[in-house]
Protein backbone atom coordinates (compact mmCIF):
# COMPACT_ATOMS: atom_id res chain seq x y z
CA UNK A 1 0.00 0.00 0.00
CA UNK A 2 2.75 2.44 0.81
CA UNK A 3 4.31 1.56 -2.55
CA UNK A 4 1.35 3.12 -4.45
CA UNK A 5 1.56 6.69 -2.22
CA UNK A 6 4.83 6.81 -3.21
CA UNK A 7 4.40 6.64 -7.11
CA UNK A 8 0.92 8.82 -6.66
CA UNK A 9 3.57 11.27 -5.20
CA UNK A 10 5.96 10.52 -8.00
CA UNK A 11 3.51 10.81 -10.69
CA UNK A 12 2.05 14.36 -9.33
CA UNK A 13 5.19 16.06 -9.12
CA UNK A 14 7.26 14.83 -12.50
CA UNK A 15 9.02 12.32 -10.96
CA UNK A 16 11.37 11.17 -14.14
CA UNK A 17 12.84 14.78 -13.87
CA UNK A 18 13.75 13.97 -10.37
CA UNK A 19 17.35 14.83 -9.58
CA UNK A 20 17.14 11.56 -8.76
CA UNK A 21 14.55 9.69 -10.09
CA UNK A 22 13.04 6.40 -8.98
CA UNK A 23 13.16 2.94 -10.72
CA UNK A 24 10.03 1.62 -9.74
CA UNK A 25 10.69 -1.79 -11.32
CA UNK A 26 13.44 -2.02 -8.24
CA UNK A 27 12.09 -2.30 -4.58
CA UNK A 28 10.66 0.51 -2.57
CA UNK A 29 13.85 0.37 -0.36
CA UNK A 30 16.26 1.45 -3.06
CA UNK A 31 14.43 4.14 -3.66
CA UNK A 32 16.10 7.78 -3.55
CA UNK A 33 15.07 9.25 0.03
CA UNK A 34 13.02 6.42 1.05
CA UNK A 35 13.71 4.64 4.97
CA UNK A 36 12.19 1.36 5.36
CA UNK A 37 11.14 0.00 8.86
CA UNK A 38 8.75 -3.16 9.12
CA UNK A 39 7.84 -3.17 6.15
CA UNK A 40 6.72 0.54 6.26
CA UNK A 41 7.71 3.54 4.97
CA UNK A 42 8.70 5.83 8.22
CA UNK A 43 11.28 8.61 6.65
CA UNK A 44 10.82 10.29 3.24
CA UNK A 45 13.38 12.82 2.20
CA UNK A 46 13.51 14.48 -1.46
CA UNK A 47 14.50 17.84 -0.58
CA UNK A 48 16.21 19.37 -2.78
CA UNK A 49 15.24 16.97 -5.80
CA UNK A 50 13.76 19.18 -8.23
CA UNK A 51 10.35 18.01 -7.40
CA UNK A 52 7.51 20.27 -9.36
CA UNK A 53 3.83 19.80 -9.15
CA UNK A 54 1.52 19.89 -6.47
CA UNK A 55 1.32 17.36 -2.98
CA UNK A 56 -1.37 14.76 -2.84
CA UNK A 57 -3.22 13.80 0.38
CA UNK A 58 -1.02 11.20 1.08
CA UNK A 59 -1.75 8.16 2.43
CA UNK A 60 1.13 6.50 4.77
CA UNK A 61 -0.02 6.51 8.36
CA UNK A 62 3.54 5.09 9.97
CA UNK A 63 5.44 8.01 8.27
CA UNK A 64 7.62 10.06 10.85
CA UNK A 65 9.19 12.45 8.55
CA UNK A 66 8.30 14.14 5.03
CA UNK A 67 10.91 16.45 3.92
CA UNK A 68 10.38 18.07 0.41
CA UNK A 69 11.97 21.30 1.26
CA UNK A 70 13.78 23.49 -2.08
CA UNK A 71 11.39 22.13 -4.97
CA UNK A 72 9.28 23.76 -7.47
CA UNK A 73 6.14 22.49 -5.38
CA UNK A 74 2.64 24.74 -6.06
CA UNK A 75 -0.37 25.09 -5.00
CA UNK A 76 -1.95 24.46 -1.76
CA UNK A 77 -0.58 22.32 1.24
CA UNK A 78 -2.90 19.38 1.79
CA UNK A 79 -3.90 18.68 5.51
CA UNK A 80 -2.83 15.36 5.53
CA UNK A 81 -5.52 13.41 7.17
CA UNK A 82 -4.18 9.95 6.77
CA UNK A 83 -0.30 11.21 8.49
CA UNK A 84 -1.59 10.21 11.90
CA UNK A 85 2.38 9.53 13.24
CA UNK A 86 3.84 12.54 11.18
CA UNK A 87 6.66 14.00 13.36
CA UNK A 88 8.43 16.55 11.40
CA UNK A 89 7.27 18.22 7.64
CA UNK A 90 9.42 20.19 5.97
CA UNK A 91 7.91 22.24 3.33
CA UNK A 92 10.10 25.01 2.82
CA UNK A 93 11.39 27.22 0.05
CA UNK A 94 8.44 25.93 -2.63
CA UNK A 95 6.05 27.68 -4.41
CA UNK A 96 2.95 27.28 -2.25
CA UNK A 97 0.04 28.73 -2.18
CA UNK A 98 -3.07 29.33 -0.01
CA UNK A 99 -3.69 28.60 4.15
CA UNK A 100 -1.50 26.36 6.14
CA UNK A 101 -3.79 23.86 7.25
CA UNK A 102 -4.53 23.32 10.99
CA UNK A 103 -3.51 19.56 11.41
CA UNK A 104 -6.05 18.34 13.72
CA UNK A 105 -5.01 14.92 12.34
CA UNK A 106 -1.23 14.95 13.06
CA UNK A 107 -1.21 15.38 17.32
CA UNK A 108 2.21 13.92 17.05
CA UNK A 109 3.89 16.68 14.63
CA UNK A 110 6.81 18.37 16.68
CA UNK A 111 8.48 20.10 13.71
CA UNK A 112 7.14 22.43 11.24
CA UNK A 113 8.78 24.44 8.30
CA UNK A 114 7.08 26.09 5.78
CA UNK A 115 9.08 29.47 5.26
CA UNK A 116 9.70 30.99 1.92
CA UNK A 117 6.97 30.08 -0.01
CA UNK A 118 3.75 32.15 -1.14
CA UNK A 119 1.40 30.99 1.76
CA UNK A 120 -1.55 33.57 2.96
CA UNK A 121 -4.56 33.83 5.71
CA UNK A 122 -3.70 33.46 9.15
CA UNK A 123 -1.47 31.41 11.07
CA UNK A 124 -3.15 28.14 13.01
CA UNK A 125 -3.29 27.71 16.68
CA UNK A 126 -2.58 24.25 16.18
CA UNK A 127 -5.17 23.41 19.04
CA UNK A 128 -4.41 19.39 18.32
CA UNK A 129 -0.96 19.43 17.85
CA UNK A 130 -0.03 20.05 20.99
CA UNK A 131 3.53 18.29 20.78
CA UNK A 132 4.96 21.09 18.79
CA UNK A 133 8.46 22.07 19.33
CA UNK A 134 9.28 24.58 15.97
CA UNK A 135 7.23 26.09 13.90
CA UNK A 136 8.91 28.27 11.21
CA UNK A 137 6.98 29.90 8.74
CA UNK A 138 8.46 33.12 8.09
CA UNK A 139 8.69 34.84 4.41
CA UNK A 140 5.55 34.47 3.51
CA UNK A 141 2.12 36.22 2.82
CA UNK A 142 0.66 35.44 6.24
CA UNK A 143 -1.73 38.22 7.28
CA UNK A 144 -3.95 37.99 10.83
CA UNK A 145 -2.86 38.35 14.31
CA UNK A 146 0.05 36.32 16.31
CA UNK A 147 -2.89 33.46 17.53
CA UNK A 148 -2.71 32.10 20.79
CA UNK A 149 0.19 29.89 21.82
CA UNK A 150 -0.07 29.44 25.22
CA UNK A 151 -1.29 25.48 24.92
CA UNK A 152 2.05 24.46 22.56
CA UNK A 153 3.39 23.84 26.29
CA UNK A 154 6.77 22.23 24.30
CA UNK A 155 7.25 25.27 21.63
CA UNK A 156 10.93 26.56 22.14
CA UNK A 157 11.60 28.14 18.14
CA UNK A 158 9.03 30.14 16.74
CA UNK A 159 9.83 32.11 13.70
CA UNK A 160 7.02 34.36 11.91
CA UNK A 161 9.05 36.89 10.52
CA UNK A 162 8.69 38.76 6.97
CA UNK A 163 5.01 38.45 6.70
CA UNK A 164 2.32 41.03 6.50
CA UNK A 165 1.11 39.80 10.10
CA UNK A 166 -0.95 42.82 12.25
CA UNK A 167 -2.13 43.40 15.92
CA UNK A 168 -0.71 42.71 19.27
CA UNK A 169 1.23 39.96 20.51
CA UNK A 170 -0.67 37.37 22.76
CA UNK A 171 -1.50 37.92 26.50
CA UNK A 172 1.21 35.22 27.19
CA UNK A 173 3.56 32.73 25.43
CA UNK A 174 4.43 29.62 26.32
CA UNK A 175 6.48 28.77 29.00
CA UNK A 176 9.15 26.64 26.94
CA UNK A 177 9.56 29.52 24.70
CA UNK A 178 13.24 30.09 23.77
CA UNK A 179 13.07 32.19 20.13
CA UNK A 180 10.63 34.55 19.24
CA UNK A 181 11.24 35.89 15.50
CA UNK A 182 8.45 38.16 14.52
CA UNK A 183 11.13 40.90 12.66
CA UNK A 184 9.59 42.45 9.49
CA UNK A 185 5.53 42.67 9.73
CA UNK A 186 3.14 44.96 11.19
CA UNK A 187 2.87 44.72 14.34
CA UNK A 188 1.52 47.07 17.04
CA UNK A 189 1.49 47.62 20.74
CA UNK A 190 4.09 47.14 23.15
CA UNK A 191 6.98 44.71 23.65
CA UNK A 192 6.52 41.48 25.49
CA UNK A 193 7.81 41.06 29.39
CA UNK A 194 8.79 37.73 29.13
CA UNK A 195 7.92 37.07 32.80
CA UNK A 196 6.43 33.59 32.08
CA UNK A 197 9.20 32.61 29.65
CA UNK A 198 12.49 32.34 31.53
CA UNK A 199 14.17 30.59 28.96
CA UNK A 200 13.81 33.09 26.84
CA UNK A 201 17.22 33.08 24.58
CA UNK A 202 16.52 35.29 20.92
CA UNK A 203 13.72 37.69 20.57
CA UNK A 204 13.42 39.77 17.05
CA UNK A 205 10.95 42.11 16.97
CA UNK A 206 12.75 44.34 14.19
CA UNK A 207 11.18 46.18 11.77
CA UNK A 208 7.71 46.57 13.08
CA UNK A 209 5.39 49.51 14.29
CA UNK A 210 5.61 48.84 18.21
CA UNK A 211 5.48 51.66 20.72
CA UNK A 212 5.69 51.60 24.16
CA UNK A 213 8.79 51.97 26.49
CA UNK A 214 11.53 48.49 26.53
CA UNK A 215 10.34 46.65 29.97
CA UNK A 216 13.05 46.14 32.20
CA UNK A 217 13.84 42.45 31.61
CA UNK A 218 15.53 41.07 34.48
CA UNK A 219 16.72 37.34 35.73
CA UNK A 220 16.75 36.19 32.50
CA UNK A 221 19.28 33.89 32.24
CA UNK A 222 19.41 32.38 28.92
CA UNK A 223 18.87 35.53 27.20
CA UNK A 224 21.59 35.96 24.51
CA UNK A 225 20.08 39.18 21.64
CA UNK A 226 17.83 41.23 21.67
CA UNK A 227 16.69 43.43 18.27
CA UNK A 228 14.29 45.87 18.62
CA UNK A 229 15.44 48.24 15.73
CA UNK A 230 13.13 50.25 13.09
CA UNK A 231 10.04 50.72 15.22
CA UNK A 232 8.50 53.27 17.27
CA UNK A 233 9.71 52.48 21.23
CA UNK A 234 9.63 55.59 23.44
CA UNK A 235 11.28 56.29 26.90
CA UNK A 236 15.04 55.53 28.51
CA UNK A 237 16.81 52.87 27.54
CA UNK A 238 16.73 50.50 30.78
CA UNK A 239 19.67 49.16 33.01
CA UNK A 240 18.96 45.74 32.34
CA UNK A 241 19.30 43.16 35.68
CA UNK A 242 21.34 40.09 35.76
CA UNK A 243 21.12 39.18 32.08
CA UNK A 244 24.69 37.46 32.37
CA UNK A 245 24.19 36.04 28.51
CA UNK A 246 23.30 38.72 26.12
CA UNK A 247 25.01 39.50 23.92
CA UNK A 248 23.58 41.69 21.51
CA UNK A 249 21.83 44.71 22.68
CA UNK A 250 19.86 46.34 19.63
CA UNK A 251 17.34 49.30 19.40
CA UNK A 252 18.27 51.76 16.77
CA UNK A 253 16.09 53.77 14.86
CA UNK A 254 13.25 54.51 17.51
CA UNK A 255 12.30 57.60 19.58
CA UNK A 256 14.15 56.54 22.43
CA UNK A 257 15.41 59.24 25.11
CA UNK A 258 17.59 60.16 28.14
CA UNK A 259 20.96 58.82 28.49
CA UNK A 260 23.04 55.49 27.18
CA UNK A 261 22.42 53.23 30.63
CA UNK A 262 25.08 51.94 32.62
CA UNK A 263 25.46 48.07 31.97
CA UNK A 264 27.21 46.37 34.49
CA UNK A 265 24.52 43.57 34.62
CA UNK A 266 24.96 42.63 31.11
CA UNK A 267 28.76 41.28 31.29
CA UNK A 268 28.93 39.31 28.24
CA UNK A 269 27.78 42.16 25.51
CA UNK A 270 29.47 42.21 22.52
CA UNK A 271 27.13 44.35 20.44
CA UNK A 272 25.58 47.71 21.57
CA UNK A 273 23.12 49.65 18.94
CA UNK A 274 21.54 52.19 19.94
CA UNK A 275 21.84 54.61 17.23
CA UNK A 276 19.29 56.94 15.30
CA UNK A 277 17.40 57.95 18.36
CA UNK A 278 16.87 61.12 20.99
CA UNK A 279 19.56 59.60 22.85
CA UNK A 280 21.90 62.62 24.74
CA UNK A 281 24.42 63.21 27.33
CA UNK A 282 27.70 61.31 27.16
CA UNK A 283 28.90 58.34 26.05
CA UNK A 284 29.69 56.39 28.84
CA UNK A 285 32.89 54.27 29.67
CA UNK A 286 32.18 50.84 28.92
CA UNK A 287 35.65 49.51 29.56
CA UNK A 288 34.28 47.31 31.95
CA UNK A 289 32.12 45.41 29.30
CA UNK A 290 35.15 43.10 28.24
CA UNK A 291 33.27 41.25 25.21
CA UNK A 292 32.10 44.65 23.65
CA UNK A 293 32.59 44.65 20.01
CA UNK A 294 30.55 47.39 18.58
CA UNK A 295 28.98 50.11 20.18
CA UNK A 296 26.91 51.67 17.55
CA UNK A 297 25.39 55.05 18.67
CA UNK A 298 25.63 57.65 15.81
CA UNK A 299 22.68 60.27 14.81
CA UNK A 300 21.61 61.20 18.28
CA UNK A 301 21.92 64.26 20.40
CA UNK A 302 25.29 62.99 22.32
CA UNK A 303 27.46 65.26 23.25
CA UNK A 304 31.03 65.67 25.71
CA UNK A 305 33.76 63.90 24.14
CA UNK A 306 34.76 60.39 22.31
CA UNK A 307 35.83 58.35 25.54
CA UNK A 308 39.39 56.92 25.97
CA UNK A 309 38.73 53.26 23.94
CA UNK A 310 42.26 52.31 24.13
CA UNK A 311 40.89 50.34 27.38
CA UNK A 312 38.14 48.69 25.90
CA UNK A 313 40.02 45.41 25.19
CA UNK A 314 37.62 43.73 22.12
CA UNK A 315 36.69 46.58 20.46
CA UNK A 316 36.22 46.68 16.83
CA UNK A 317 33.51 49.41 15.59
CA UNK A 318 32.68 52.77 17.08
CA UNK A 319 29.97 54.77 14.96
CA UNK A 320 29.76 57.95 16.57
CA UNK A 321 28.63 60.27 13.63
CA UNK A 322 26.44 62.87 13.25
CA UNK A 323 26.05 63.66 17.48
CA UNK A 324 26.85 67.19 18.95
CA UNK A 325 30.58 65.57 19.92
CA UNK A 326 33.52 68.10 20.77
CA UNK A 327 37.01 67.23 21.91
CA UNK A 328 39.54 64.82 19.93
CA UNK A 329 39.63 61.52 18.13
CA UNK A 330 41.14 59.05 20.53
CA UNK A 331 44.96 59.22 19.92
CA UNK A 332 45.04 55.42 21.47
CA UNK A 333 42.93 52.40 20.32
CA UNK A 334 42.51 48.42 20.78
CA UNK A 335 44.70 46.31 18.87
CA UNK A 336 42.05 44.78 16.64
CA UNK A 337 40.07 47.98 15.97
CA UNK A 338 39.03 48.61 12.40
CA UNK A 339 35.95 50.89 12.30
CA UNK A 340 35.82 54.25 13.57
CA UNK A 341 32.94 57.08 11.95
CA UNK A 342 33.03 59.85 13.96
CA UNK A 343 32.12 62.50 10.94
CA UNK A 344 29.62 65.59 11.32
CA UNK A 345 30.36 66.74 15.14
CA UNK A 346 32.43 69.27 16.18
CA UNK A 347 35.38 67.46 17.04
CA UNK A 348 38.66 69.30 16.88
CA UNK A 349 42.69 68.43 16.42
CA UNK A 350 44.71 66.82 14.37
CA UNK A 351 44.27 63.09 13.08
CA UNK A 352 46.24 60.44 14.86
CA UNK A 353 48.12 58.52 12.54
CA UNK A 354 46.20 55.05 12.75
CA UNK A 355 43.79 56.53 11.07
CA UNK A 356 45.43 55.84 8.16
CA UNK A 357 45.48 51.70 8.86
CA UNK A 358 42.06 51.63 9.28
CA UNK A 359 39.53 49.92 7.34
CA UNK A 360 37.10 52.57 7.55
CA UNK A 361 37.95 55.99 8.86
CA UNK A 362 35.29 58.70 8.63
CA UNK A 363 35.83 62.67 9.73
CA UNK A 364 34.13 64.78 7.40
CA UNK A 365 32.26 67.97 8.23
CA UNK A 366 34.50 68.65 11.81
CA UNK A 367 35.19 71.93 10.72
CA UNK A 368 38.05 72.37 13.11
CA UNK A 369 40.02 69.60 11.95
CA UNK A 370 42.68 69.54 9.13
CA UNK A 371 40.92 69.83 5.78
CA UNK A 372 37.38 70.17 7.68
CA UNK A 373 37.85 66.51 8.89
CA UNK A 374 38.86 64.92 5.55
CA UNK A 375 41.73 62.48 6.09
CA UNK A 376 42.84 62.03 2.55
CA UNK A 377 45.47 64.54 2.04
CA UNK A 378 47.12 63.44 5.93
CA UNK A 379 47.12 59.79 4.43
CA UNK A 380 49.12 61.10 1.62
CA UNK A 381 51.74 62.35 3.87
CA UNK A 382 50.74 65.85 3.25
CA UNK A 383 51.52 67.80 6.79
CA UNK A 384 48.66 69.32 8.89
CA UNK A 385 50.35 72.21 10.26
CA UNK A 386 48.80 74.78 7.98
CA UNK A 387 46.11 72.82 6.62
CA UNK A 388 42.69 74.40 6.15
CA UNK A 389 39.97 74.30 8.56
CA UNK A 390 37.21 76.92 9.28
CA UNK A 391 36.27 78.19 13.05
CA UNK A 392 33.05 79.23 11.91
CA UNK A 393 33.75 83.07 12.94
CA UNK A 394 32.71 85.35 9.75
CA UNK A 395 35.13 87.83 11.10
CA UNK A 396 38.42 86.02 9.90
CA UNK A 397 39.94 84.19 6.84
CA UNK A 398 42.47 81.77 5.50
CA UNK A 399 42.04 79.49 9.18
CA UNK A 400 44.44 76.65 9.31
CA UNK A 401 46.06 74.24 11.42
CA UNK A 402 48.51 75.40 13.94
CA UNK A 403 51.63 73.74 15.91
CA UNK A 404 48.90 73.16 18.64
CA UNK A 405 46.61 71.36 16.26
CA UNK A 406 44.07 74.41 16.63
CA UNK A 407 42.35 75.77 14.40
CA UNK A 408 43.92 78.94 13.90
CA UNK A 409 42.27 81.77 12.82
CA UNK A 410 43.48 84.92 10.86
CA UNK A 411 41.81 88.28 11.60
CA UNK A 412 40.80 90.18 8.08
CA UNK A 413 42.77 93.16 9.33
CA UNK A 414 46.21 91.12 9.75
CA UNK A 415 49.48 91.37 7.74
CA UNK A 416 47.83 88.69 5.50
CA UNK A 417 45.07 90.68 4.38
CA UNK A 418 47.30 92.42 1.08
CA UNK A 419 48.49 89.31 0.27
CA UNK A 420 44.86 87.77 0.19
CA UNK A 421 43.52 90.94 -1.48
CA UNK A 422 46.02 90.38 -4.49
CA UNK A 423 44.79 86.98 -5.26
CA UNK A 424 41.47 85.77 -6.96
CA UNK A 425 40.01 83.09 -9.33
CA UNK A 426 38.04 84.21 -12.62
CA UNK A 427 35.96 83.48 -14.20
CA UNK A 428 33.19 82.40 -11.28
CA UNK A 429 31.04 80.46 -12.43
CA UNK A 430 33.39 78.75 -14.73
CA UNK A 431 32.81 76.25 -17.96
CA UNK A 432 36.23 74.73 -18.92
CA UNK A 433 39.03 76.57 -17.23
CA UNK A 434 40.05 78.31 -14.19
CA UNK A 435 42.52 81.34 -13.75
CA UNK A 436 44.23 82.24 -11.13
CA UNK A 437 44.95 85.56 -10.73
CA UNK A 438 47.44 88.28 -8.79
CA UNK A 439 51.43 88.58 -7.66
CA UNK A 440 52.59 84.58 -7.35
CA UNK A 441 55.65 84.79 -7.50
CA UNK A 442 56.79 82.55 -5.23
CA UNK A 443 55.95 78.39 -5.49
CA UNK A 444 52.18 77.90 -5.01
CA UNK A 445 49.67 74.98 -5.41
CA UNK A 446 46.15 75.13 -6.41
CA UNK A 447 44.21 72.47 -5.15
CA UNK A 448 40.81 71.30 -6.36
CA UNK A 449 38.45 70.18 -4.03
CA UNK A 450 34.84 69.27 -3.53
CA UNK A 451 32.36 70.95 -1.16
CA UNK A 452 33.11 68.90 1.79
CA UNK A 453 37.07 69.49 1.32
CA UNK A 454 37.94 65.85 -0.08
CA UNK A 455 41.19 66.79 -2.86
CA UNK A 456 39.78 65.97 -6.98
CA UNK A 457 43.51 66.81 -7.74
CA UNK A 458 45.90 69.44 -7.48
CA UNK A 459 48.45 71.34 -9.31
CA UNK A 460 51.73 73.29 -8.75
CA UNK A 461 52.76 76.79 -10.10
CA UNK A 462 50.43 76.67 -12.80
CA UNK A 463 47.62 79.62 -12.95
CA UNK A 464 45.09 78.02 -15.83
CA UNK A 465 43.24 75.00 -14.91
CA UNK A 466 41.88 72.97 -16.55
CA UNK A 467 38.40 71.70 -15.13
CA UNK A 468 36.92 70.28 -18.37
CA UNK A 469 35.80 66.95 -16.89
CA UNK A 470 34.36 67.93 -13.42
CA UNK A 471 30.55 67.73 -13.20
CA UNK A 472 28.27 70.92 -12.58
CA UNK A 473 28.54 71.77 -9.02
CA UNK A 474 30.05 73.54 -5.90
CA UNK A 475 33.93 73.23 -5.48
CA UNK A 476 36.64 74.57 -3.51
CA UNK A 477 39.51 76.03 -4.81
CA UNK A 478 42.71 77.03 -2.26
CA UNK A 479 46.06 78.31 -3.50
CA UNK A 480 48.89 77.81 -1.21
CA UNK A 481 51.42 79.92 -1.22
CA UNK A 482 54.67 77.92 0.45
CA UNK A 483 56.87 81.12 1.31
CA UNK A 484 53.87 83.20 3.04
CA UNK A 485 52.08 80.17 4.62
CA UNK A 486 49.22 81.44 3.80
CA UNK A 487 46.28 79.08 2.19
CA UNK A 488 43.82 81.41 0.51
CA UNK A 489 40.33 79.34 -0.08
CA UNK A 490 37.38 80.22 -2.20
CA UNK A 491 34.56 78.56 -3.66
CA UNK A 492 33.53 78.22 -7.45
CA UNK A 493 30.86 77.03 -9.79
CA UNK A 494 31.12 74.82 -12.58
CA UNK A 495 28.88 75.23 -15.12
Amino acid sequence: MDSIELVKLYNATNGENWNNPWDLQTPVSDWYGVVIDDDRVRFLNLGGNNLAGYIPDLNLDKLWTLGLSNNHLIDSIPDFTFLSNLRNLFLDANALTGNIPDFTSMPLLRIFYCSNNELQGSIPSFYNCTELSTIICGDNNLTGEIPELEHLGDLFLYNINQNLLSGEFPDSLPSSLEVLNCSDNNLTGELPDFQHTPDIKVFDCNNNQLSGEIPVYQNLLNFEIFNCENNNLSGEIPAFENLPLLNRFLCSNNNLSGEMPDLFEVPALSYFYCGGNLLSGTIPDYSYLTNLSSLHCQDNQLSGVIPDISGWLNLKTLLVQNNDLHGTIPTEIPQDFHQLKCSDNNISGCFPDYVCQLWIFEAENNPLMPWLGNHDLFCLGEAQLGAPCDDNNVETINDSINEDCECNDIPLFSDTQQIQNSISISPNPVDNELQINGDLSSDFIVRISDINGKTIFQKVNTKFIDLSNLTPGIYLATIILENERVNITQKFIVH
